[in-house]
């Protein structure tokens, strides 16, 4: 099986070293501050992190792992899509800008929890078979 597009498997913990202090100082400076240079921190960290996380490679990569990654990018979709048209009509104004800079990682956040979800729930059933 060929997976050319994926990141070794190292890379995964760079992205949660990246990844988690990012999300928080994005989280922080949503709350506590308004416009600094923190923001494109925050933002680049989250993503960059995100991307590592979600596209590395498992330790074993098989057939049943490239289609629940790929059910999940589906299902991530179609959640911050459905988010998106609802944010549309339910919110206006400048707040409706902060929604959308939110958005930038959002399709990789829920990318991350419903994949995430799905490994444990195959590992879990296979625990149960043994």
């Amino acid at each position: 099986m060929k997976t050319t597009l994926l990141l070794p498997n190292g890379f995964k913990k760079i992205g949660w070293a990246i990844f988690v202090p990012a999300f928080l100082l994005g989280c922080s400076i949503r709350w506590l501050f308004r416009e600094t240079v923190m923001n494109n921190i925050a933002i680049i960290g989250t993503v960059v992190g995100a991307l590592f996380i979600g596209f590395s490679r498992e330790k074993i990569e098989d057939e049943m792992i490239q289609h629940i990654r790929l059910n999940a990018l589906m299902a991530a979709m179609w959640i911050n899509y459905l988010l998106l048209i609802v944010v549309s009509l339910s919110i206006y104004n400048i707040n409706y800008l902060t929604v959308m800079a939110c958005g930038m990682a959002t399709p990789l956040v829920i990318f991350l929890l419903v994949y995430h979800f799905n490994l444990y729930r195959l590992n879990r059933n296979l625990h149960h078979e043994k």
